[in-house]
């Protein structure tokens, strides 16, 4: 569970990057001004498809940093209340790094609270052990392009031979999750035949898994 602050004046849509990683479990609130209200519909709608929790804070009164101190005074009424999770600061603006500071070398008890540009970032500075960090590093890892065009080239190649086996409506699921297996394992070992029989059952299982092991014999030879 996260709690966002967006400073939407400081980063618009751009901040918003990485909400299809939000989850039931976050909340977020907007914090926003007359002269930037305006939001890409498309950032908008994977936040309200996420199912978090969402609250709108407008600016009163115009003012310099004035939704700063807005964001500074939610975060203390939010652990004020109670609240013992992690918080993001969804902004450029480097000044709230004492922020942070406060929180994590100064406030009794101390509280994890970070300051980055976007979702995506944020959640990964949060360091929680979670499915969705994990996969946004693995995104963001940099890749061999030759290595990386050959291994797809394979994977669409076994692709199009499990599809002749099993092509059908029923099984687009089931194929889906067998290559899933196939991209991450390869298709050797124990493990691959297993997890065929365990998709796809008996029968199906070992058709699939006999496709497979003659493309892997045709690769070495």
């Amino acid at each position: 569970m996260i709690y966002f602050m967006i400073d939407l004046e400081n980063t618009h849509s751009a901040g918003l990057r990485g909400a299809e990683y939000l989850c039931p479990q976050d909340n977020i609130t907007f914090f926003f001004s007359q002269n930037s209200k305006n939001v890409a519909y498309g950032k908008l709608r994977k936040i309200f498809e996420s199912g978090c929790k969402i609250d709108i804070c407008k600016l009163v009164r115009s003012g310099k940093n004035a939704l700063d101190f807005y964001i500074a005074g939610k975060i203390g009424e939010l652990y004020g209340s109670g609240y013992q999770g992690d918080v993001a600061i969804v902004s450029k603006d480097k000044d709230f790094r004492a922020v942070c500071d406060y929180w994590s070398q100064c406030a009794n008890p101390s509280r994890n609270v970070v300051m980055r540009q976007n979702i995506e970032e944020s959640i990964i500075a949060l360091n929680e052990n979670s499915q969705r960090r994990h996969h946004i590093q693995k995104e963001l890892q940099s890749a061999d392009l030759e290595e990386t065009y050959q291994r797809f080239l394979e994977e669409r190649r076994i692709y199009r031979a499990l599809h002749q086996v099993c092509g059908s409506a029923e099984y687009a699921d089931k194929l889906n999750l067998m290559m899933d297996f196939v991209s991450a394992n390869g298709v050797t070992g124990r493990g691959i035949y297993l997890t065929a029989l365990k998709i796809f059952g008996r029968t199906k299982g070992l058709e699939l898994y006999r496709t497979l092991k003659t493309i892997n014999d045709k690769a070495i030879s």
